[in-house]
């Protein structure tokens, strides 16, 4: 099997640039690149290393950015002389994250970075990447929430889950691939399970009224001890 490049682009939908979370992990703006990265590695807050450790274990060279931790992409900016606008910084600088590491394959956590408010702003970020990153072969996308399918129409791979999410780009003509979510087993070695159990029945996810699944949390949380 030939050793790839693999680059992943996730997000942190703005925890990292809370004052509560920099506060917390004494992240200043004196703090280095590396110091952040890991600050976040260890904390293992919204997505851990888990899918660059695979690949790496396999023989490739596998990287993760934190694309809207802005903090975080400014201080890589500044330690490798990276210039970018402030209106589009985030897209910028992921550019030049990508020309630094020259990926054979970019995978994308999630669907929204092809929303118009993110990398897109007005223009279509993938023929940007294919156009000027030369080393790039393949893109591929794992969504968990659908999409418009015009704003991913050029991507080379896609991963979905649940089902109904696959049957939803199905629908649309796409060809996605079910692949579902998973938990990081390593994160267990980070925290202490000696401890008594202090809940018995918990809820760990998102929640958006008027969504179904708010409802059904509130009624789990009237009829049990949630």
């Amino acid at each position: 099997m030939s050793n790839y490049r693999i680059l992943r682009v996730k997000g942190i939908n703005q925890l990292g640039n809370s004052e509560q979370w920099l506060k917390k992990n004494n992240i200043t703006n004196d703090s280095s690149y590396e110091d952040i990265i890991a600050s976040l590695e260890k904390s293992a807050v919204f997505y851990t290393n888990a899918f660059s450790d695979e690949f790496v274990a396999r023989g490739h060279e596998s990287k993760e950015f934190w694309v809207d931790f802005e903090l975080l992409q400014k201080k890589w900016a500044q330690e490798n002389d990276i210039k970018f606008s402030t209106p589009n910084w985030m897209a910028e600088i992921l550019i030049a994250q990508i020309l630094y590491f020259k990926p054979d394959i970019i995978y994308f956590q999630g669907a929204e970075w092809f929303l118009k408010d993110r990398l897109n702003k007005n223009c279509d970020f993938l023929k940007i990447i294919k156009s000027d990153c030369p080393s790039v072969k393949k893109t591929i996308l794992y969504s968990g929430y659908p999409t418009f399918e015009k704003s991913i129409q050029n991507i080379d791979l896609l991963f979905c889950s649940p089902p109904s999410i696959c049957n939803f780009y199905k629908k649309r003509g796409l060809n996605p691939i079910l692949l579902y979510h998973a938990f990081d087993k390593n994160i267990l070695n980070r925290i202490s399970t000696k401890d008594q159990r202090k809940y018995d029945f918990t809820f760990a996810g998102s929640l958006r009224a008027p969504e179904s699944r708010y409802w059904m949390i509130r009624k789990l949380m009237s009829d049990t001890d949630l």
